[in-house]
């Protein structure tokens, strides 16, 4: 387990937690932010961290799996908006038409 804080001054204003585990040869990696500006710098986090996961990984001699993020709490604000709708509107084509098991 690798806990990251950044400047501290009386408390710990940002912490990630990552655990890495070996799961059917492949090395998954499970994180924990206590909060993220979701559309301000999540994406640049996340390829961070995904890079970060390879390199464990590859140092393990193990195809890299997994990156399941958990995040305490999302900040989006006010001015995020015109990308929310833009994020939302561009990725409508990404989405599956899957019925949860048991759905008619």
């Amino acid at each position: 387990m690798v806990t990251l804080c950044g400047a501290a001054v009386t408390r710990c204003r940002v912490s990630t937690s990552c655990n890495s585990l070996v799961r059917a040869g492949t090395l998954g990696t499970i994180y924990f932010a206590r909060g993220q500006d979701a559309f301000k710098k999540f994406y640049a986090d996340a390829l961070c961290l995904a890079r970060m996961a390879r390199r464990v990984a590859e140092g393990l001699g193990r195809p890299a799996g997994t990156v399941t993020g958990f995040i305490g709490s999302s900040h989006v604000y006010p001015e995020d908006r015109p990308a929310i709708d833009d994020f939302l509107a561009r990725g409508k084509r990404f989405l599956l038409d899957v019925k949860p098991e048991g759905a008619r």
